[in-house]
């Protein structure tokens, strides 16, 4: 098997596992929307291991995916922040793969990446519900970091054993990679859309 194929079905087999922990929900608001656990995690794999270019390709195809799987749609500005750039920004993994503790950076700036998208979204095209007494920027800064997992105590540690079994376990062809010491997970919801979702208006 060639070495493109071998990338090809490992993005492939992560963007699976991505989205079929983004359909495990957590804890499910009541305003809209879901905490997952561990997809963005596996959405991260990709660029850790083969770099950035295929991280945000392979982030940009499971952005796509959770667009068919659950679509919400008020403008092409509006879909293409929440799905592609928000969840292509799993790719920057890549940047921290020859770093210490690469895996943790890399992850943490995908998150990041994707959190700046969701902030941009909100603000822009949720802010009217804004809870009362705040402005669209500051409710959606806090809506979005809520759900990603920015906020103290709004996401777990693994120990530093259970970081070597992901690196272990997902590790394509044997490759050598120096081993994290500790490892955060990202909620990962499966869409960082506010109020909206639930409250009548419709999806196309």
């Amino acid at each position: 098997m060639s070495k493109n194929v071998k990338v090809l079905v490992y993005c492939a087999a992560c963007i699976a596992l991505a989205c079929v922990t983004s359909m495990l929900k957590v804890f499910e608001f009541p305003t809209g929307g879901a905490i997952t656990l561990c997809s963005m995690l596996f959405a991260a794999l990709p660029g850790y291991f083969f770099g950035w270019k295929v991280g945000i390709a392979s982030g940009l195809a499971y952005g796509v995916l959770q667009f068919v799987m659950g679509p919400y749609v008020l403008t092409p500005i509006q879909v293409l922040l929440d799905y592609p750039l928000a969840f292509g920004a799993a790719g920057l993994s890549g940047f921290f793969a020859n770093q210490k503790n690469g895996l943790i950076k890399g992850y943490l700036a995908g998150c990041l990446g994707r959190y700046f998208f969701a902030f941009l979204s909100g603000w822009i095209f949720f802010g009217s519900y804004a809870w009362e007494g705040w402005n669209g920027a500051a409710y959606s800064a806090v809506y979005n970091a809520i759900y990603i997992g920015l906020l103290p105590g709004s996401r777990s540690a693994p120990t530093p054993k259970s970081s070597d079994r992901i690196l272990n376990a997902f590790e394509p062809g044997g490759r050598s990679h120096k081993k994290t010491s500790s490892a955060a997970l990202c909620w990962g919801c499966g869409g960082c859309l506010p109020a909206a979702q639930k409250n009548g208006q419709p999806l196309l």
